[in-house]
Order: structure tokens, then sequence, then C-alpha cells
């Protein structure tokens, strides 16, 4: 299964799934929308499946159209959500989404609902990479500039946990 992390709320989410053939665990080729005994679902944490009505793509390109399914190629398939799917509600951190196919084994996937978005610098999940620094200030004044409200970094490629400034000090996390 595929794990993916985005903000809660995000809206015009698309999601990768893999399709396999049953019988000898092939690539499927060609999934689309109007694929024999397609089924596809989402489950938020703590919550029922909530089908999800498979809709035509023209073109990988298309945009955004909740349902839409899409063959990639390889056995890849793009499926996109619906909003609801990723919405913002307390106490829900994530949201599985699966199905099933006449012959196929759709290989789902699960997406973490975090509180900050993972794909913007300066939160934990994006640290910055400081490279070709030689003192302590040089790192404090490269993390500063990368990312001045993070508390952990990579610094050559080892994880740092502290500010350097108010006391703690810089250390493998």
């Amino acid at each position: 299964m595929f794990t993916r992390r985005i903000k809660a709320g995000a809206t015009n989410v698309s999601v990768v799934l893999r399709v396999i053939d049953s019988t000898d665990g092939t690539p499927e080729t060609g999934v689309d929308h109007a694929t024999t005994g397609l089924d596809l679902k989402y489950r938020r944490e703590g919550a029922a499946n909530v089908d999800i009505t498979a809709a035509s793509l023209a073109a990988l390109t298309t945009a955004h159209t909740d349902g839409g399914v899409e063959q990639i190629g390889n056995g890849y398939i793009r499926v996109d959500l619906p909003d609801a799917a990723c919405a913002a509600v307390a106490g829900v951190t994530g949201v599985m989404v699966h199905g099933v196919a006449t012959g196929m084994v759709i290989i789902g996937c699960y997406i973490e609902l975090v509180a900050h978005d993972p794909y913007t610098s300066g939160n934990a999940d994006s640290l910055p990479v400081v490279d070709d620094v030689s003192t302590d200030a040089d790192i404090v004044a490269a993390i500063d500039a990368a990312a001045p409200n993070a508390n952990v970094y990579s610094v050559n490629d080892v994880v740092v946990t502290g500010d350097g400034q108010t006391g703690t000090e810089w250390g493998p996390a």
C-alpha cells in the first residue's frame, strides 16, 4: 500500500493506485472508469466506506474531476477523490483509498491528513539541507535563512535538534 501525506482540508486531491491481474500478477493496462466490476471506495478513520462514483477523464492532464479514473500506464491509475475524502475534521487523521475490479487486484493507498502543508518550507516535514558550513554561527545563519521557525534540521546529512541559541545543544536527534 502506498502512503502519502497531505494537509487536512486539501481539495482536488488525486491518488495513484496499482492494478494487477488477479491470476498472474502482471500489471493491468486497460483500466478506466468503465472497467468491468470497478468499485472504488475511500474510508476516513473511524468511519464507514464511501463509494467513489467512477467518472471519465479525457486524458491524464484533464483537470480534477471527482471520481475521475484514468490509466497512467504500467498498471497504475489516477483516481480523483471527492473533496469530502480529505476534509479537515477533528480526530480524523487519515483516509484509505481502495477498491476491486473483476479479475484484478487493486493495491490501495493511505493518505495521512496533517495540520500543516508538508510541501512547503519551514516545517519539520520539509527540512532544510545545510551544506558547506564550518562553525556553529554558519549553521545557525544557514538554518535561520532556510527555515526560521523549524527546530529540527538536517546538517550535512545528520539530523539535529535544538536552535543552538537558547541553551539547547546541537546534537543528533
